[in-house]
C-alpha cells in the first residue's frame, strides 16, 4: 500500500516512513501470533483470508484517495457503502431469511456495528485521507490489530502472550516514528471539501 501510494500519487518514501513501516509490520506480525508456526499451518484458510483482506483494504485506500480528487469524503463513503451493501446482499441472499428470527438485542448489536465500526470508522478514515498522504494513513491504521488485541483482552477476556504485547508496543512505536518525519498534510481543493 505504501509503495503503491508512492508510485500512484508521487508521495515521498522517506526514511522515517520506511522505518515506521518496518516496525509496524513487525508489530502486527507479533500481535497476530505469527511467531507461532503452528497457527500458520493449522489455519491456512485464515491466513489466505487475511492476505486477501489486506489486498482489498489497500485497494479501498487507493480508490478512495483517487475519488477524493473529485468528490467529497462523505460522497466517497456513501458510494462505497451503498454498492458494498448491494454486493453483500446479493451474495448473502440464501441466508437472509435467518435475520428475521433474531431477537431484539441482536438487532441492536447489528445496528451498532453498522453505525460505529462500519460507517463511523470508514467515514473517519476517508476524512483522514483527505488531509494526509495515503501511505501515511495506511501506516497509522496498522495500529488496528494492536487495538483489537487490547480490546479483546479488556472486553472479551482473551489473553495476550508476551510477544503479542511486545508487538502492540512496537506498532505504537512505529506510528510515533512516522510523526517524526516531514509532515505530509494534503491541501485539498476547497470546492468540495467544505461540503464533506
Amino acid at each position: 500500500m505504501t509503495v503503491a501510494a508512492s508510485i500512484l500519487f508521487q508521495e515521498r518514501f522517506t526514511r522515517y516512513k520506511a522505518l515506521s513501516l518496518v516496525i509496524t509490520l513487525l508489530g502486527c506480525f507479533l500481535v497476530a501470533g505469527g511467531y507461532n508456526p503452528r497457527q500458520l499451518v493449522t489455519n491456512p484458510m485464515g491466513v489466505a483470508a487475511g492476505l486477501i483482506a489486506a489486498i482489498t483494504y489497500g485497494s479501498y485506500t487507493i480508490l478512495s484517495k483517487r475519488s477524493l480528487a473529485s468528490h467529497s469524503s462523505s460522497t466517497t463513503v456513501l458510494y462505497a457503502l451503498v454498492f458494498g451493501s448491494i454486493f453483500l446482499t446479493l451474495i448473502s441472499m440464501p441466508r437472509l431469511n435467518q435475520l428475521w428470527g433474531l431477537p431484539g438485542p441482536a438487532w441492536g448489536l447489528i445496528v451498532a456495528l453498522a453505525l460505529g465500526p462500519t460507517l463511523g470508522a470508514y467515514a473517519l478514515y476517508v476524512k483522514e485521507l483527505s488531509h494526509i498522504e495515503a501511505s501515511h494513513a495506511s501506516i497509522v491504521c496498522m495500529a488496528e490489530p494492536a487495538a483489537t488485541a487490547v480490546l479483546a483482552y479488556v472486553i472479551l477476556g482473551e489473553t495476550m502472550e508476551t510477544m503479542q504485547i511486545v508487538g502492540a508496543i512496537a506498532v505504537i512505536v512505529g506510528v510515533l516514528v512516522l510523526q517524526l518525519g516531514p509532515k505530509s498534510l494534503v491541501k485539498p481543493p476547497p470546492s468540495h471539501r467544505q461540503a464533506a
